[in-house]
């Protein structure tokens, strides 16, 4: 049989990969190996690996068998009496990820012991990069992608990090997952199997029995498996292939007007841009802003601003095709994992040029690196923080003691939601002490459980202070959020302040050690100097990335403040709706200043309030419920088509109206995955779903210790009212999906609760048991500091608009279709749908 090599989509090679030298050479080294195997696959999209792209996906496999085997060289270990035994590769699996920044740079890669890992690089002794997470997730993800496929079978990958560089000098990789070299061949690739801490190299057992032809031939049978299942999730349907068209045909034409430009700048000189040079000159077209924003990036920061559905997304990825055409690299980031998911498989799909450049990040996700890498925050604080939280606490309460009671002459009265005099005194206070106002709204949640009495506030700052303490040697990240995005601001804009208020020269050694983890270069943090060294150089590694935001609006200001830190508010894009899309925090997110109110260069993409996804049915129906709410959302389209809108309270509706949707998909050639959405309210009891509660104290971004009660749900049993026999569904959050992230396959339907519902899209959508959903965003505590900048609402009236707007988030993601099933035609919600369907 001898060598055989398998090569999936090819025509998706990387620049980087010469496969004929590299097939010579795997030939040359295993001149004396009868049978191999060998798959080199291109590019693969893998929806089990989130927000890093695999450049190769290298499988070589030697069949077990007398006479047939690959040593290597000069590699051994000991058995267990001492003697020294050789090393065979019996077969790899290996996931690449190319790095080409820095070819012409010095790279240090950290030289580490067997017992040790280090999975950082210091580039030109000042750029300090950590590549932990991204060889985590790629082990991770192929790990579960073989396992879903092969029958739950546990394999070990070999993730690389391939560093590319224009140095050539003798290969010694004295490291686990990284390597630098000035090419990609298997002469390099002998060399890191030699040198590495790697010592096992049996990925799949079962592909490597003793003697057992079938055990090789399943490897065969497996691979081919695997590429059918690649080739589905290649499937581009007709709506990607319209928006892909969409976006390059835009980009063709912003070309055209550029190179016109430029042709008529060289006719005439101009000082500025103006459009009319004079009554003896040509005119000069003025560039479109979205021109503007790809040519001037790298001084501006750009705002891309836009209602729902107006495109605001596709816009920033068009902006990031080409800024990826000119070999930039960028990091998307937003709030929600699945918009995330979604815009990562998009690129993929589309196979924009330099894609492997573009990576993709929850906002949780990139601050909770940073607080890692960036003088080690989340590790430095603790009870430091617990002090602080203290005082903060005592400042609320003498608030709540000194300019609140006093002017009431019964506690009792603190209680009543229908106070005109409490709440006329909350507004006017609202503005000058948001967070002094938000204590007293947790104050008055602990007062309703007990006994009114002189002590009473007493009891509650007792109980506080419980709160506050029982954060100590706990994951401080996600239970003290802002306080972290505080401590990153003051390290970064104040790092001998922060150094100083958290004694990091006492750090003990273990402490020290978790913040110089994967760090190349050697720092004493005991000495100031070096403290600041570590955190600039952790710094310089995040502006190798272009930022760009998606959905702006709701970002908090101290997110925003950091990234300003980070990139000097420039070389940024933005994406952000208006109040009408805030659902995250308490006021909208203004990009256009800093947190000292100072203007930036912005220059500024307006989508307006066209929505290019909804129909004039589903529109006309959000413009009304909005308007009753005095919410300004004011959707315009140019699609004169009513959809198919089906509003009831018949749960025997429910498989009529899937099964609508589904043909409709089908007539339009769409993938299930884009077809139908299916959003239910997480305290359902119609699908059965159990539900596992778990009370965890969190720090608001007030500077409060609430308590929220954290929920972990199973999947719905779908089948209660949908026949689901032959179907795939992607559950998002549910279950045992909460721990095997992927990303949503092209056969899956989408199933998710309503919060995972923003930035996305479907052409149709079935948002059931919605009065539900309503009613209980209605009741949340969060409810009531919704909108906090405008006085002269009631209590009411906020809760009824922060539940409306969650409301509109889910209806406006529908593009055809729309399903609202109420669970009952009295409720609230109830009689303002079926009023508005009855018109």
């Amino acid at each position: 049989m001898a060598i055989k090599f398998h090569h999936f989509f090819q025509d998706d090679c990387s620049p980087y990969i010469d496969i004929q030298n590299f097939e010579a050479d795997l030939k040359k080294e295993f001149r004396h190996v009868q049978n191999a195997a060998v798959y080199m696959i291109h590019r693969p999209f893998i929806n089990n690996i989130l927000d890093i792209n695999i450049d190769l996906l290298l499988i070589i496999a030697i069949e077990n068998k007398e006479k047939n085997y690959y040593r290597v060289e000069g590699k051994f270990y000991e058995d267990h009496i001492g003697n020294k035994k050789s090393i065979y590769l019996q077969n790899i699996i290996m996931p690449i990820k190319f790095i080409d920044e820095f070819r012409h740079s010095s790279v240090e890669i950290y030289d580490s012991p067997y017992q040790q890992r280090n999975d950082g690089i210091c580039v030109n002794n000042e750029i300090e990069i950590d590549y932990e997470t991204d060889i985590s997730k790629l082990q991770y993800g192929i790990k579960q992608f073989f396992r879903n496929i092969l029958n739950s079978v546990e394999i070990k990958p070999l993730p690389i990090i391939w560093i590319l560089s224009d140095i050539r000098e003798k290969y010694y990789f004295r490291s686990h997952n990284i390597l630098q070299a000035y090419r990609f061949g298997f002469e390099e690739l002998k060399a890191f199997l030699k040198f590495s801490c790697n010592n096992y190299f049996n990925a799949n057992p079962s592909w490597a029995e003793d003697n057992k032809i079938e055990s090789y031939q399943l490897l065969f049978e497996e691979m081919e498996t695997i590429k059918q299942i690649l080739e589905n999730e290649a499937k581009i349907s007709i709506l990607t292939k319209k928006k892909i068209d969409s976006i390059s045909l835009q980009h063709h034409k912003d070309n055209q007007i550029y190179e016109k430009y430029l042709s008529q700048k060289n006719y005439q000189p101009i000082a500025n841009e103006i459009m009319n040079l004079g009554k003896t000159t040509k005119k000069i077209i003025k560039l479109p802003n979205r021109i503007q924003a790809d040519k001037n990036l790298a001084n501006n920061l750009i705002l891309i601003q836009g209602k729902a559905g107006s495109g605001k997304t596709t816009e920033l990825l068009l902006l990031m095709k080409k800024q990826l055409e000119s070999k930039k690299h960028i990091r998307y980031i937003t709030y929600n994992r699945l918009l995330s998911n979604f815009v990562y498989k998009f690129k993929e799909l589309a196979k924009f040029s330099g894609s492997t450049h573009l990576s993709t990040k929850t906002i949780h996700g990139f601050m909770s690196d940073i607080g890692k890498t960036m003088g080690g925050v989340v590790f430095i604080m603790g009870e430091k923080r617990v002090e602080n939280l203290i005082n903060i606490l005592d400042k609320h309460i003498s608030f709540i003691q000194n300019k609140i009671i006093p002017q009431f002459s019964k506690l009792s009265d603190l209680l009543d939601v229908n106070n005109l005099k409490l709440s006329k005194i909350l507004a006017e206070y609202q503005e000058q002490y948001r967070d002094e106002v938000a204590e007293f709204r947790e104050f008055q949640l602990f007062i309703r459980q007990k006994k009114l009495t002189n002590h009473i506030l007493d009891q509650y700052r007792n109980r506080q202070i419980s709160r506050i303490q029982s954060l100590v040697g706990k994951e401080i990240f996600l239970n003290d959020y802002y306080g972290v995005l505080n401590n990153i601001y003051l390290c970064l804009t104040n790092p001998r302040k922060f150094y100083d208020e958290y004694k990091v020269s006492q750090l003990s050694e273990n402490t020290i050690k978790r913040i110089l983890k994967n760090k190349a270069g050697n720092y004493d943090i005991k000495d100031f100097d070096d403290f600041q060294k570590m955190i600039n150089s952790s710094r310089a590694a995040y502006s190798i990335h272009i930022p760009v935001i998606d959905e702006g609006q709701d970002f908090h200001p101290l997110e925003r403040d950091i990234l300003f830190e980070i990139f000097h508010k420039k070389n940024m894009v933005v994406a952000t709706g208006g109040k009408e899309q805030l659902i995250r925090h308490q006021l909208e997110c203004d990009w256009t200043v800093d947190n000292q109110g100072k203007k930036h260069n912005i220059i500024m993409i307006n989508k307006y309030n066209k929505s290019y996804r909804l129909n004039k049915g589903i529109a006309s129906l959000c413009n009304e419920l909005a308007k009753k709410f005095e919410i300004q959302l004011d959707l315009e389209t140019d699609n004169q088509d009513l959809g198919n809108i089906i509003i009831s309270s018949n749960p025997q509706d429910i498989q009529a109206a899937f099964n609508t949707f589904r043909e409709n998909g089908e007539k339009n050639e769409l993938n299930p995955c884009e077809s139908i959405h299916l959003m239910i309210e997480a305290e359902s009891k119609i699908f059965n779903h159990q539900c596992y509660e778990q009370e965890v104290v969190k720090i608001s971004e007030n500077g409060v210790a609430i308590k929220n009660i954290v929920k972990s749900k199973s999947r719905p049993n779908l089948s209660m009212y949908l026949d689901t026999t032959g179907l795939n569904f992607y559950y998002t959050n549910m279950g045992d999906d909460v721990l095997n992230k992927k990303i949503i396959s092209n056969s899956e339907y989408l199933v998710s609760f309503y919060e995972s519902c923003r930035g996305l899209e479907s052409w149709s959508v079935m948002c059931l048991e919605l009065d539900k959903f309503y009613e209980r965003k209605k009741a949340e505590d969060t409810a009531l500091n919704f909108l906090s900048d405008d006085l002269l609402l009631t209590d009411e009236e906020r809760r009824q608009r922060y539940a409306m707007t969650w409301v509109l988030m889910a209806l406006t993601r529908a593009m055809h279709g729309l399903f609202i099933y109420i669970s009952d035609a009295n409720s609230e919600l109830g009689k303002l749908f079926f009023k508005s369907n009855e018109k």
